[in-house]
């Protein structure tokens, strides 16, 4: 290795090093205290759902992704809803507050749905404000309040195949047990 790339990548270490400290916090980890009114007037609250299994879908209304994202979660949602599968819905975008009503109506949405902002998402991702995101944003709550997974729009693989992947996903946490 010559002098320069020897300090070249010294350099780059700490960048990188930093870099990581940009993304989500780890997984599992406790969820955040969240509570919301639903579009329907509903309270609405994580703590209320504990012994469920919860996927937050974090989305905004404009997009492609989160629009054909909401229409692949509905059936999975009517087949193991039944199983302690719940769903808590947050449009991010600034424009959802006019059209989240249509958003719910065109694509099939049964789960409670409201509004966030950025900087609530990214305090309860645990994420930095300097971190990039890509919607729609899945995390996977346990039966006991305990972020086990959590994928997002980026993560293409997953996308390609949501309806399976969802299922893959979902059924150890629902084959758990809620503790105490």
């Amino acid at each position: 290795m010559t002098r320069r790339s020897s300090l070249l990548l010294s350099a780059a270490l700490p960048a990188l090093t930093f870099s990581s400290e940009l993304e989500a916090a780890e997984t599992p980890r406790p969820a955040q205290s969240l509570s919301f009114t639903a579009l329907d007037g509903r309270k609405v609250s994580l703590e209320q759902l504990r012994g469920s299994c919860v996927m937050m879908f974090f989305f905004s209304t404009d997009c492609g992704h989160c629009q054909k994202a909401a229409t692949e979660i509905a059936p999975v949602y009517s087949r193991l809803r039944s199983q302690g599968f719940e769903i808590l819905g947050l449009a991010l975008n600034p424009t959802a507050k006019d059209n989240l009503p249509n958003f719910v109506k065109s694509y099939g949405v049964e789960f409670p749905v409201s509004l966030t902002t950025q900087a609530q998402f990214r305090k309860f991702a645990g994420m930095s404000v300097m971190a990039r995101f890509y919607y729609p944003y899945l995390m996977f709550v346990d039966r006991n309040g305990v972020i086990q997974a959590e994928h997002q729009g980026a993560d293409r693989a997953y996308f390609a195949d949501l309806p399976n992947n969802l299922i893959k996903t979902l059924t150890p946490l629902l084959a758990e047990k809620a503790k105490g």
